[in-house]
């Protein structure tokens, strides 16, 4: 079969990606009906949950309560590695996630090229959405594509880890995730000994390493970090 659109490396993209987000506004989208590639921007910005989707990146800082969930989201580019957001309800975790997610679509709707290839790969899902997949796909038909497709996503968003009644679904995803090397950003209510023992260490383990090297944790848990317990620190 003739492939007018063969699949490159997925290194490859991510550094083309990089290369033209580095000159691209940070500030967000702001779509041009005129433009070829918003119908598609429009339809992975609705992939974000409801109370999400249509506030603008400016809006989605100032919901932010804490700083360095602000901090950490801001500075994250294509390439970048995984980062796992703990933190109570109400500090905001999934509108630091979700300014992640829109800036890069926003980089990717602007500047084309490698950089919207890797937009167009942007999944969201919580935890119990893809538990809730694979309990209700039918047996012997695969997995559900809901799974398949946050295996696959060039970047990945799980919202609340750890609310999810059969724990199986995420962690075969960040297998699968861990074994292409790509990244992924989870936001959890639990705090790091809860989440172990929701999905066991080494699950956890592949929380923050998929993406290649050690991802960020940003534990808004510890209010007052120490150099034992640092708010913004690598997994061990």
């Amino acid at each position: 079969m003739n492939q007018q659109h063969p699949i490159r490396p997925m290194e490859m993209l991510m550094s083309e990606a990089l290369e033209l987000a580095k000159n691209a506004p940070s500030s967000g989208e702001d779509f041009d009906e005129r433009d070829g590639r918003t119908p598609s921007a429009q339809r992975i910005r609705d992939r974000l949950p409801a109370f999400l989707r249509h506030t603008r990146p400016a809006e989605l800082e100032q919901r932010i309560s804490d700083h360095r969930l602000r901090e950490r989201a801001r500075a994250w580019r294509v390439g970048g590695k995984g980062v796992l957001f703990l933190g109570p309800t109400g500090v905001g975790k999934s509108h630091a996630a979700a300014l992640v997610f829109r800036r890069v679509l926003g980089d990717g709707w602007r500047s084309g090229g490698a950089a919207w290839e890797f937009a167009l790969g942007l999944r969201w899902f919580s935890a119990a959405a893809l538990s809730q997949a694979r309990r209700e796909h039918p047996l012997g038909h695969g997995d559900a594509p809901e799974i398949t497709r946050a295996g696959a996503a060039t970047l990945l968003v799980i919202d609340d880890a750890g609310w999810d009644r059969d724990p199986s679904a995420v962690s075969d995803v960040l297998a699968e995730r861990y074994e292409r090397a790509r990244p992924t950003l989870i936001t959890s209510g639990l705090k790091s000994d809860e989440l172990i023992k929701h999905y066991e260490a080494a699950v956890v383990r592949r929380f923050v390493e998929s993406g290649g090297g050690s991802a960020a944790v940003v534990d808004c848990f510890a209010a007052f970090p120490t150099p034992e317990n640092h708010a913004d620190q690598r997994y061990p």
